[in-house]
């Protein structure tokens, strides 16, 4: 997927089939460097002249030591080819985004894990658990669901892992419910301290460990 920038058009050092060069931002937009370009990585763009003629979309990686955006891949042109377009005059390059970022964002799968369930205090007899993440840039969004058949002597709060690999960069809390036995609202949260656990309780602190509960939980945890 490639990466974005925010209103980044510019005016490079030649046309023709050359890779863009920058030489100048156009008036009221950003250079790629005052919009943040991170060396390396892969820019959408669209490159267009000034009567809008000569117009060629495709994608390559910017080089923030030469200033150069590569034309790797050209997509579509007013040729109605991929080939790049041999630009009569010099145009402009805008750093854009394309219909198929919008869909790699929006087609992340989810994929299965098994949490590992623990108590604060005690040991559950039985409990099972399934779970479920996906992650789109910083962001990792897990969904559980754990039935506690027989608490032992379980108590206090409960623990569920993080997919492995993964640990919070910062705070962040979560809710879910009972949907087998109370009905309870229950609550959840994972810190920087506890970096792949997220801890689990009943929203006014008591414990969740009763038997017969199937609790149903969401968090949104950022990543580093």
């Amino acid at each position: 997927m490639a990466a974005f920038l925010d209103v980044c058009r510019y005016i490079p050092t030649a046309g023709g089939t050359t890779d863009w060069t920058f030489a100048a931002a156009v008036t009221g937009y950003q250079s790629p460097a005052s919009a943040g370009v991170v060396n390396g990585a892969t820019y959408r763009y669209r490159a267009e002249s000034g009567d809008l003629t000569q117009w060629e979309v495709g994608f390559g990686t910017y080089n923030t030591g030469t200033g150069v955006l590569t034309r790797t891949t050209v997509l579509f042109n007013n040729l109605g080819t991929t080939a790049k377009v041999s630009f009569s005059t010099v145009p402009q390059v805008a750093i854009v985004t394309l219909a198929e970022d919008l869909t790699a964002i929006a087609d992340v799968a989810w994929t299965a894990y098994t949490p590992t369930i623990t108590a604060q205090t005690g040991t559950p007899t039985t409990v099972s658990a399934t779970g479920r993440y996906k992650q789109i840039g910083k962001t990792l969004l897990v969904s559980l669901n754990i039935t506690v058949t027989t608490i032992g002597t379980a108590a206090n709060s409960m623990s569920a892992t993080l997919p492995a690999g993964f640990t919070s960069a910062a705070t962040s809390a979560g809710a879910g419910k009972d949907v087998a036995l109370n009905g309870k609202v229950i609550g959840g949260w994972v810190n920087t301290a506890t970096t792949s656990i997220i801890d689990i309780r009943n929203y006014d602190n008591t414990t969740v460990w009763v038997n017969g509960v199937n609790l149903i939980f969401g968090i949104a945890v950022e990543i580093s």
